[in-house]
């Protein structure tokens, strides 16, 4: 459960995007951040580094 945390709150210190959307990202990747990260910025809700 800490792993899952770290990464919602990782996904969104990179990203920008709220709690449920790094939380709903992360779940439709299997927990991997960058393909969650990925995603979420061809959705254009995050922002690109």
């Amino acid at each position: 459960m800490a792993k899952k945390v770290n990464d919602i709150k990782e996904l969104q210190r990179r990203s920008g995007v709220g709690l449920i959307q790094a939380k709903k990202a992360l779940e439709m990747f299997d927990g991997n951040v960058d393909n969650a990260y990925d995603y979420l910025v061809r959705r254009g809700l995050a922002k690109k580094k």
